[in-house]
């Protein structure tokens, strides 16, 4: 009976363990974002790793620690499109990436503990190793399903707003950070349990000089940092200017464009922009390629929104539209639209996600196709119709992803210019392999007005930091009701908004060029595939010890138990939790629980004040619309717009916070809130 208890209470020990490294890793990335705890957060996982016994309730409790940790870091996809608790459009998909990420939390555990129980390797080598190989997994295998797998739960993300450990992303992207955060927390829990062995005599003197190695290495981390960190920009780049959806060809006035407040009163740099960049999907109307195939006219013309219109005539208006603009301005012109090309194998309409850049001089020069699309929305994988997702527009995966070529008027310069389109900053190897053709700097077009809760926004913006250390170069970044401006190549975010929507050009100023080439541009991430395989080799090889023991109990029938464990589980001054422990649990979660449930839990409030924004925002652009394509504005009341199927075929939305429906200034014509409830003008 009382090795029953012992061993109840062993379990509830090592199921606790598994419940706090979950939280704890959940509260170390947004929306909580207490980056510190990072470095702890997997320590409890040592003594799950250590644990010769593993029961039912053990392994439960490292599932729901699992579980919670993924939930927490994707709870960004259950509040898109203003989901409020279990009725978001992405719950199922939420519900999904936290189970699927809770499986693959068992199964790093798994692995460590076999590493440290047959391989013999310390939690300060093993928890590394396998924590690097969970990223590795987690991020390729899920590209077996929807083609778009992404490495959005990284260690390396909590420490975006550490830039001095972050620099070292440049040697072996973000797998080389995650590695050196989470060898700290192994350190910790090796060091603890030297510490608290009962007998100092048996205590492992020499293994601890051997722990030593891992601070002496966070110190090199540091002061290589510190070094990049000092290193300054060699050179000025071109002047970019974000424009946003209210400021759009051919009704672009070059009078609104003014410089940013904060540059230096002093600069000597011309405030004239040589590039305009816009967020994805601004541009209203379809860019459409050219083909000579005989059908291809007719297909075009079942695409076009315009399909009562003459298409080679529309096809040559909206072009005209974009190049006027530039020629006007002698600036060039990267503008996010959607793009049309008739495919004469397959003989049909492909329909991109796009950027279009249109030079002063040339016209419609080069584009950029979004390579990797979002699941569930952009691209519908094959295992849609099983979720019973519902239909949605859905794009092809670009091919025409090299750099632009940026002409400038000022010296007659030229610059490679990187793209990348909202999700595809997720993807390191993209960035990698744009840096191989001498990229000068990347620019990052996206729209995330679906983000609620500016979880995502978040993770996408420090995604980009990191983007930018890797290849060294800055990033430009122009994302609608996103965090907007400009990042240096050691990561650092120089000018940036708060997620909110640009009525005005903003202009940034010169591009702080960098000629550093970084390791990772030449050999990109080595690190994670070589630990990846270190640890299979680890786990397939043959066991030479005795001691043989299951990673599941209920795998084998009998358990040989070593003598040292034997005593310990023998060991009756410990039948249960200690008063002080008991205390300090209750003082944790009660903390927890004080400052958790107010930022987890989404206010109704805050949700329909973005879907307010956002209404805002889609109305805003079918009124231009409106007055591009029939020369004049529509009513004040929205009578006319919104009884056309064509610019809202579910009828115009009222706003979600007081119920009010929307108007028109008379004099801007910009959306206010009718009846009284608005005010003034719109947004």
């Amino acid at each position: 009976m009382h090795a029953e208890k012992r061993s109840q209470i062993h379990s509830s020990r090592i199921a606790a363990c598994g419940l706090i490294s979950g939280a704890l890793l959940g509260l170390s990335f947004p929306p909580i974002d207490w980056s510190l705890l990072a470095w702890v957060a997997l320590a409890p996982l040592g003594a799950v790793f250590s644990s010769q016994k593993m029961t039912l309730q053990s392994w439960s409790g490292v599932y729901l620690g699992g579980l919670f940790f993924h939930l927490s870091v994707f709870d960004w996809m259950r509040t898109l499109y203003g989901g409020v608790g279990l009725d978001g459009s992405f719950f199922t998909g939420w519900l999904i990436s936290g189970q699927f990420g809770a499986v693959l939390f068992c199964l790093m555990v798994a692995a460590g503990r076999r590493s440290v129980l047959i391989g013999q390797l310390p939690v300060t080598i093993a928890l590394p190793l396998v924590w690097i190989s969970y990223e590795y997994l987690q991020c390729y295998f899920t590209a077996l399903f929807d083609q778009s797998g992404a490495q959005l739960v990284s260690l390396a993300y909590t420490q975006a707003d550490q830039p001095t450990v972050a620099q070292i992303a440049d040697l072996s992207g973000v797998g080389l950070v995650s590695l050196v955060v989470a060898a700290m927390n192994g350190f910790v829990f090796d060091a603890v349990k030297e510490l608290l062995t009962v007998n100092p005599s048996n205590r492992q003197w020499s293994r601890a000089l051997q722990l030593a190695t891992v601070p002496l290495a966070l110190v090199t981390v540091l002061v290589y940092g510190r070094s990049c960190l000092d290193q300054k920009e060699s050179d000025q780049g071109p002047n970019v200017c974000l424009m946003g959806k209210s400021d759009l060809p051919p009704l672009l006035d070059e009078s609104r464009i003014q410089p940013d407040p904060n540059l230096p009163a002093t600069s000597t740099v011309s405030l004239r922009p040589d590039l305009l960049v816009w967020p994805e999907l601004a541009y209203h109307h379809v860019l459409v390629t050219p083909s000579d195939d005989p059908n291809s006219l007719q297909a075009l013309d079942d695409a076009c929104p315009l399909a009562n219109r003459d298409v080679k005539a529309y096809c040559h208006t909206v072009r005209k539209y974009l190049e006027q603009a530039a020629a006007k301005f002698q600036v060039g012109v990267l503008i996010g639209c959607e793009r049309l090309e008739f495919c004469e194998h397959e003989q049909k309409i492909q329909r991109y996600n796009c950027l279009s850049y249109v030079d002063p001089v040339y016209g419609l020069r080069d584009r950029y196709d979004k390579r990797h699309l979002v699941p569930f929305r952009e691209f519908t994988p094959s295992c849609g119709r099983w979720l019973q997702i519902v239909n949605r527009k859905s794009f092809t995966h670009g091919q025409a992803t090299s750099p632009i070529v940026l002409r400038t008027t000022k010296g007659e310069k030229e610059y490679q210019v990187g793209c990348a389109l909202c999700y595809d900053v997720a993807f390191a190897e993209h960035f990698r392999r744009q840096q191989s053709g001498d990229v000068a700097f990347f620019v990052v077009s996206g729209s995330e007005a679906a983000d609620s809760t500016g979880c995502m926004s978040q993770m996408l913006l420090r995604m980009a930091q990191f983007r930018a250390i890797e290849t060294r170069r800055p990033i430009v970044r122009n994302t609608h009701l996103g965090f907007s401006g400009m990042i240096d190549a050691n990561g650092l975010v120089v000018r940036c908004n708060d997620r909110e929507e640009l009525n005005e050009p903003w202009l940034l100023g010169a591009v702080p060029l960098d000629t550093r080439v970084s390791f990772y541009s030449r050999w990109g991430d080595w690190l994670s595939p070589a630990c990846f395989g270190a640890l299979l080799v680890l786990l397939i090889r043959p066991t030479l010890s005795a001691v043989r023991l299951p990673l599941f109990p209920s795998l084998a029938a009998a358990e040989h138990v070593s003598p040292g464990l034997s005593a310990r589980l023998t060991d009756t001054r410990r039948q249960a939790f200690s008063l002080l422990e008991l205390i300090a649990v209750i003082a944790i979660i009660g903390t927890i629980t004080a400052l958790v449930v107010p930022k987890v839990s989404a206010s109704a409030n805050a949700v329909k004040e973005a879907s307010d924004d956002l209404n805002r925002a889609v109305i805003n652009t079918a009124v231009e619309r409106w007055y591009l394509e029939k020369d004049v504005w529509p009513a004040n009341n929205l009578s006319d717009i919104s009884a056309d199927s064509d610019y809202f075929p579910e009828g115009i939305p009222t706003n979600p916070v007081n119920g009010a429906a929307y108007a028109l200034n008379a004099t801007t014509h910009r959306v206010i809130v009718g009846g009284g409830g608005g005010g003034g003008g719109g947004k």
